[in-house]
């Protein structure tokens, strides 16, 4: 034992001073076995950080993908009412076109707004003389048609639209029956 360390500590006991033996270790620890019991603790804190770190992870992707679904939503949502009135817009200019009136600032709307589609890789699908696709097109009507093919869209009665591999509407059309 070091020489600055008593063999026995005073104790204060209800205003009273008694000494104390120091009370020495029940038995040392073999050093093997105290390093095997850290090496156990680590082990468990290791896992417990692992564990910790990989529900982080887990959490923080589906707060990501939460977050994507979510912005895409409320996008899709504002395309549809955006598709709405660049629809009327189309309506209006060949109502136009068919009373001869002049439909120039009509056509730079649309233009425009074409155009701001595209930058938003908003798509129109390709629906007259395309193969039926229930994924793409919405039948709302039957056409006899001895000449066509089965299932082929003969006219659009709606464009629909695709916005990199979402659908944002589909195309209502009009697809060929054979006639019997």
């Amino acid at each position: 034992m070091p020489d600055d360390i008593p063999d026995e500590v005073p104790v204060e006991i209800k205003g009273t001073q008694e000494t104390a033996a120091a009370e020495p270790d029940p038995e040392p620890q073999n050093p093997a076995a105290l390093l095997e019991e850290e090496r156990r603790r680590s082990a468990h804190y290791e896992d417990q950080f692992k564990r910790a770190l990989a529900d982080f992870q887990n959490l923080r992707r589906k707060i990501h993908e939460d977050i994507e679904s979510e912005v895409s939503r409320r996008f899709d949502r504002f395309m549809l009412d955006l598709l709405e009135i660049f629809d009327d817009f189309e309506r209006a200019r060949d109502t136009y076109r068919e009373n001869q009136a002049d439909t120039s600032g009509l056509d730079s709307i649309i233009k425009n707004t074409g155009a701001l589609l595209s930058r938003y890789r908003v798509v129109p699908i390709p629906a007259v003389g395309m193969r039926f696709d229930p994924n793409l097109h919405e039948a709302v009507s039957f056409s006899d048609d001895a000449d066509a093919k089965e299932d082929t869209v003969t006219r659009e009665l709606r464009r629909g639209y695709t916005s990199g591999d979402r659908l944002i509407r589909p195309t209502l059309v009009e697809i060929s029956r054979k006639s019997e």
